[in-house]
């Protein structure tokens, strides 16, 4: 996302405009909509993207999302957690869970995403077979 990073061209963007929405039926249930400027704001900052090059948000709404459920999926995605990949899952409201998938380089982002789905099978409320996923 960053840029070629091996190449040290990182952030060298003027802006990324990002805006993600999930609906459920009529009702909006997550709004994400963000704005990055690189010259304006350092995105190695901690609370920005730290040594993060790469950002995913995963979004799973299911009758099974219950805070009893998504609680072993935090301690877990914490346990995964190295300078490499950092993932990230929260209960954001009744049956909606999500998950930060950051990684500090594009080869590390891909496997991120099986092992949320790993975990909320673990959990039980993703049931569902594999999908393909596409870039």
């Amino acid at each position: 996302m960053s840029g070629r990073v091996d190449r040290a061209e990182t952030w060298a963007f003027d802006c990324v405009a990002h805006e993600l929405r999930l609906r459920v039926g009529t009702n909006l249930k997550y709004l994400e909509r963000y704005t990055l400027r690189p010259h304006e704001r350092s995105m190695t900052h901690p609370w920005v993207g730290g040594g993060m090059h790469y950002m995913a948000t995963a979004l799973t709404h299911h009758d099974g999302v219950t805070l009893e459920t998504v609680e072993p999926i935090q301690r877990e995605s914490r346990d995964g957690e190295t300078s490499a990949s950092a993932p990230g899952v929260g209960l954001l409201d009744s049956r909606l869970v999500i998950g930060r998938l950051l990684a500090s380089c594009g080869a590390r982002l891909p496997a991120c995403a099986p092992h949320y789905r790993q975990l909320s099978r673990a959990a039980r409320f993703l049931t569902c077979p594999l999908q393909r996923l596409r870039k």
